[in-house]
């Protein structure tokens, strides 16, 4: 058990994320953000959560036989939807990670902190 939970030790990850960060200055951030890859994985996962809004708002996640099916797809649907927007969340904070001076971590640290799984 020992070793799955150091695994799966959340905390080891945002650590190292803090720890990457710590000599990218503010400059290398924007650039990285506005560099074409990550501006079309932005566009790309933008595209994928308006896909399941759209879906959802075409009843594309109901079933009409079973409120329970309705349901599991609805959390499926949610799920994806949250996800996407955890991801667009962490692009976005290490683009605009600190004002001029500061470590960029100290502002990532804050925004990254434990999942929310509401």
């Amino acid at each position: 058990m020992d070793l799955l939970r150091n695994r799966y030790n959340p905390e080891v990850f945002y650590t190292r994320s803090l720890n990457l960060l710590d000599s990218v200055t503010k400059e290398e951030a924007v650039s990285w953000y506005s560099h074409p890859c990550t501006q079309a994985l932005l566009n790309s996962l933008e595209g994928d959560l308006a896909g399941i809004v759209v879906m959802w708002l075409g009843g594309g996640y109901s079933e009409e036989e079973s409120s329970s099916a309705t349901a599991q797809k609805q959390a499926k649907a949610r799920g994806m939807a949250q996800a996407i927007d955890d991801i667009l969340t962490h692009i976005n904070d290490i683009k605009t990670l600190s004002p001029e001076g500061e470590s960029i971590s100290d502002d990532y640290s804050k925004s990254i902190g434990s999942p929310s799984y509401s």
